[in-house]
């Protein structure tokens, strides 16, 4: 790790994880809620999901989406461990890329009518959503992982690669 500033310690733990292997330190150091609720509520507005089944749906996404487990997400964070074990840099986003980034883990609103338990948890993600803060870009391998800190800075919410097409 070649950081041109240090990154804050949720994101050098989690890169120091990635590259040590560790898959239990990283999956800990993840805050999957935040990770997968941007996509997630853009999907509720999908006209592939079915009207007649959207609230239950809605019901289960939010329970899977509060419970993620290691199992569920194990090869994502192994692919990770292989690129960040042949070693790489981490750095701040630029100020173009930091828009981005921030822009790509906002919680849009969904326009499809929900109850009001499924609307106020969407409202509570979309505020810790505007909260998050500190985009890091770490490169190893020829891939790029973005990482940004979750609203209580203890740990990391992981943005597509795709979030941010101007990087090096």
């Amino acid at each position: 790790m070649n950081p041109t500033t240090e990154p804050p310690a949720a994101i050098k733990q989690f890169v120091l994880a990635g590259g040590q292997m560790d898959v239990d330190t990283m999956f800990g150091l993840i805050d999957w809620l935040m990770t997968h609720a941007p996509d997630w509520a853009r999907s509720l507005d999908s006209p592939a999901l079915p009207a007649d089944r959207a609230e239950a749906l809605a019901d289960s996404g939010i329970k899977e989406l509060e419970h993620v487990t290691l199992p569920m997400v194990r090869n994502r964070l192994t692919e990770m461990t292989l690129a960040l074990g042949a070693g790489g840099q981490v750095r701040p986003a630029t100020d173009d890329e930091r828009a981005k980034v921030l822009a790509a883990v906002q919680v849009p609103a969904v326009g499809r009518a929900f109850p009001t338990r499924v609307t106020n948890r969407l409202d509570v993600w979309r505020g810790r959503a505007e909260q998050a803060s500190e985009p890091w870009c770490a490169t190893a391998d020829g891939k790029t992982f973005w990482l940004v800190l979750n609203p209580d800075k203890d740990r990391v919410i992981l943005v597509k690669a795709g979030a941010v097409r101007s990087h090096p």
